[in-house]
């Protein structure tokens, strides 16, 4: 499935700053046909929300670290979907200490963290285990039944 970034131009957001996303997506590769199939099309498409995708977004040529970096600095708020392949992936642990500082510069709002599967019980860099303390996650249920509150929560962490 290839991705195709909106020809539509961004509006300035209502809180007067001039960001590029309302947020920008820290996923494992492992997870982009969850973000595909759930996260884009409720947020993009229903809510009208821009996000920023490593693999639509990023701008070709540049390190992949300072493509993070950037595109981080223009979002209004960094989602981290956490899995175990998120949890063992150095390039998502290098987004999880960038979005960690960001906490500690602008607060825990800044950071939404989603639980697409259990980390908590595992071994994990003190990064991730910091994150966890520092902001309360949205947990995805297996159940299509628990789906409309967890989308709830998620546009409430959002705001």
């Amino acid at each position: 499935m290839l991705l195709v970034r909106s020809l539509q131009p961004y509006d300035r957001l209502p809180d007067g700053e001039e960001f590029v996303y309302d947020a920008f997506v820290a996923h494992h590769v492992d997870n982009r046909v969850w973000v595909i199939n759930h996260l884009l099309p409720f947020l993009e498409k229903q809510r009208k929300l821009r996000l920023c995708l490593h693999e639509r977004d990023f701008l070709p040529g540049n390190f992949i670290a300072d493509n993070i970096v950037n595109n981080m600095k223009v979002s209004r708020k960094v989602i981290l979907v956490f899995s175990e392949d998120f949890a063992d992936s150095e390039w998502c642990l290098f987004e999880a200490t960038t979005a960690y500082n960001r906490i500690l510069a602008e607060g825990a709002s800044s950071v939404v963290i989603i639980m697409l599967e259990d980390i908590r019980h595992r071994p994990v860099d003190n990064t991730i285990r910091n994150l966890l303390h520092a902001v309360a996650y949205i947990e995805w249920g297996s159940e299509r039944s628990d789906r409309p509150v967890f989308f709830r929560k998620l546009l409430d962490a959002l705001q």
